[in-house]
């Protein structure tokens, strides 16, 4: 169980490949603020990231290293409430067409 006064960035202390080949940024083409976030490429198709996120994001995309994929469907976890701080369930899964090429 991790311990929520965790520091993020200490994360390197516990010896941990940092591999930042299946990071990804996500943005957000239509939206007048600035819009982004991270996550997890986890297969060719898939990003796992936040729903808080990618909530009210009109057309996300992510970019995974220089290269950017349009995501096509964004599936949240039902549970989820962006009106509730600390919502539960704060997880969704992005979808994008094109292959993501990481030798998985």
């Amino acid at each position: 169980m991790v311990k929520q006064d965790y520091n993020l960035k200490n994360l390197n202390t516990l010896n941990v490949d940092i591999n930042t080949k299946y990071y990804a940024e996500i943005k957000n083409e239509k939206s007048n603020a600035i819009a982004s976030g991270s996550g997890v490429v986890i297969s060719e198709h898939w990003v796992l990231t936040a729903a808080h996120v990618v909530d009210c994001m009109e057309e996300p995309f992510f970019f995974v290293g220089d290269r950017k994929y349009n995501v096509t469907e964004v599936i949240a976890n039902s549970d989820f409430d962006a009106n509730t701080a600390m919502s539960s369930g704060d997880i969704a899964l992005c979808y994008v067409e094109e292959k993501i090429d990481l030798d998985f």
